[in-house]
Order: C-alpha cells, then structure tokens, then sequence
C-alpha cells in the first residue's frame, strides 16, 4: 500500500460525510421553510435566504489568504447565469412552489432532478449515460413515488401550481449543476459560490421590491430561526459541499443524492409524530438506497 492510499481513503471518506450532511441540511429544509411561510411572504424568505448566505460565504472568503484567482469580465457573465438560475430564480420558485403545495409533494418533483442532470449532462458535458446509469435512475425515482405516497401523494389541483413552479426550479438547478463546473475548476468552490450568491441577491432585490406582501405579519423566534437555518446552512453550507461533489464526482451522481432528500424529510416528520412509519416507507426508502448504489457504480 503507497503512501497516498491511506490520505486517499481519509478524503474519500470526509466526502461523503459532508455529502451525507449536504443531504440532511436540504432534507429538513422542506420543514424550516414551511415553518417561514407562515410568517414571511416567498420573495421575502428567498431574498433573506440569499442575503444571509451572501454574506456568510464573503465573510468566509474575506478571512481566506487569496489563492484563487478573481474572477475576469467574461467569468462574471458566467456567475451572473450562475446566480440567475441556481440560486435567484431556483429560490424563489421553491419556496413560491412549497408555499403552494406540501413537502412530499415538493420532495418528489425535486427528486427528479437526477433524470434532467443527466440529459443535460449527456448534451452539454458529454457524459457517458449508460445502462445501469439509467437503470439506477428508474429503480429511485419508483421508490420516490413509492415513498412519497405514503405521505399522501395525490393530484389536487389546488397544488398543482405549487408542483409545477417547483419543476421549474428544478430545471433552473439542473442547468445550474452542468454549466458551473468549469467555473468551480478555475475559481474555487468558496469564490465561485460566493459570487453566485451575490449575483442572485442582486437579481431578488428588485423583486421583493415591487412584488412582496404589502402588509407583512408579525415576525417572531420561529421564523428567524428558520431563515437563520436557511441562509447559512441550506444555502452557503450545503452549496459548498455540492459545489465539491460536482468538482470531485460528476454531476450525475451528485445529483442522484437528491433521492435521499425525502427519506430525511419524511423521517423528520415521523419524529415530530406527523405521520407513521409505515411499510411503504421501508422499502420506498430501499429503492432509493438501491438506485443511488447503481448510479454511483454505473
């Protein structure tokens, strides 16, 4: 055994527990931003979301010793997509989309990111789909369903809205996951997410400006709380994790995580004692462990 094996081992695993964090951050994001929307109309979450996180990730960036190089005019157009539709307009449409439905709802439209990262992918990136790949994809998104099901899963029009402005935001993410690699190779994980953030503050501004509730509530603990939690860990925490993800092992494999995202979020809200553990739990939550095995062998 080299010298490097044992480093190796030790940086393969700290990926995948901060993967693993990543996934438990967003997984009980759906929660902490209901909580929010009792209070706080969706651009003004979104906007305080983003500000928050804006100004954590320069804060971070500001006590760093300069490696990385700044970003050039060209660079800052890329960011400025970047923030646009990772991070400005997949914001708003999620928390405008959960305002709307529910979160097993939300969790399994969001769950079918994985399948437009690998279309994308096989387009833009040139990434090689392949059988078990697709395979691996189809075994999760069944036990998605499957999952998302027992947390009463039905058509209803009244959420139909709240689902489809949430594929939206979905897409926008999907095309976020595929063009931002090249930036993060060139400018970093830390700088790339930092100017992102600020690029999308920048785009939310105005609209919370002109479109956000003209007569807001009372603001208490709660949902400072919850805006705290998803500022500085929904949003710069686990951006920088899935920012690392994309650079160390592809965007189609970082982006089959986001099946776990509802086995966490119903797992919490069965410990609030929300709804029960039931049978469609189990081997819902199995397909999706089985499918996520396959992608990351194929």
């Amino acid at each position: 055994m080299s010298v490097s094996e044992p480093e190796d081992h030790r940086v393969e695993l700290e990926l995948r527990l901060s993967l693993a964090l990543m996934v438990l951050i967003w997984g009980a994001n759906y929660t902490v931003a209901k909580i929010a929307l009792t209070e706080l109309d969706p651009f003004t979450l979104a906007a305080c979301r983003v500000i928050l996180a804006t100004t954590f990730l320069f804060l971070i960036l500001k006590l760093q010793p300069r490696q990385d190089p700044l970003p050039d005019r060209r660079s800052m157009a890329q960011m400025a997509f970047l923030g646009l539709t990772g991070v400005g307009l997949n914001q708003v449409l999620f928390v405008h989309g959960l305002h709307r439905t529910v979160p097993s709802h939300s969790s399994l439209v969001i769950a079918t990111g994985p399948i437009w990262v690998l279309l994308l992918a096989a387009v833009f990136l040139d990434e090689h789909i392949g059988v078990r790949k697709i395979t691996g994809v189809l075994i999760s998104f069944i036990g998605v369903i499957a999952l998302t099901l027992s947390a009463d899963f039905s058509i209803d029009r009244s959420r139909l809205a709240g689902d489809l402005l949430t594929l939206c935001g979905v897409l926008c993410f999907s095309i976020y996951t595929i063009t931002s690699k090249e930036t993060i190779v060139r400018y970093g994980i830390l700088r790339t997410t930092a100017y992102c953030h600020l690029f999308g503050t920048l785009m939310l501004l105005p609209a919370v400006f002109f479109l956000r509730s003209p007569n807001p509530g009372i603001v208490t603990y709660r949902s400072i709380l919850a805006v705290t939690y998803m500022g500085l860990f929904a949003s710069a925490t686990a951006y920088l994790i899935f920012y690392r993800g994309l650079r160390d092992i592809g965007a189609a494999k970082i982006a089959a995580l986001s099946y776990f995202q509802p086995v966490v979020a119903i797992l919490i809200s069965i410990a609030l004692g929300q709804e029960p553990l039931t049978a469609k739990i189990i081997y819902g939550g199995a397909l999706i462990l089985t499918g996520v095995f396959v992608v990351e062998r194929g």
